[in-house]
């Protein structure tokens, strides 16, 4: 999947800060150094539909096109589909139910083994979900889960600054 360097999944919210030009934007490319930005198919998806929904212009939609040629798509494959009703089903019973389109996201990253970069803490409680994240909000609540069956959250903050 990846050229050598290793692989991160980027959540729709960082793909949004990076296409604006977000301040938060470059934390996350600091945070990203030495990886390979991939973007789950659902993240496209967003993308796209949120492009057609404001119905941007000829520069903005080649500045979307750029963006997703510079980190491709991970395509669903088959597997994942057991994933996601195992993400769904224990965060509904942990009375932590989480939107259908976060799960595909961490439905990528949790069967690929690879982190996902996401400002938002709602991916917290996804056994199995590494995250890289800036967020003060979100780290907070990276606590780990005990399961019998798999390790807990690991927050992937590894600096890959150079001095």
């Amino acid at each position: 999947m990846s050229n050598g360097r290793p692989v991160a999944v980027i959540d729709t919210n960082i793909a949004s800060y990076l296409l604006r030009g977000a301040t938060i934007g470059w934390e996350y490319l600091r945070l990203l150094q030495g990886y390979q930005g991939r973007v789950a198919f659902v993240t496209a998806a967003e993308l796209r539909f949120g492009a057609q929904r404001r119905d941007l212009g000829p520069r903005r939609l080649a500045h979307l096109e750029r963006f997703l040629e510079e980190y491709p798509l991970i395509p669903f494959e088959p597997g994942m589909e057991r994933v996601y009703a195992t993400i769904m089903a224990e965060r509904e019973k942990m009375g932590k139910p989480m939107e259908k389109s976060d799960a595909w996201i961490a439905t990528v990253a949790i069967h690929h083994d690879i982190p996902l970069a996401t400002h938002d803490s709602n991916f917290a409680h996804t056994r199995g979900l590494r995250v890289i994240t800036a967020s003060a909000e979100a780290r907070a609540a990276l606590v780990p889960i005990p399961s019998a069956h798999s390790h807990p959250l690991q927050l992937d903050m590894r600096c890959q600054c150079s001095y």
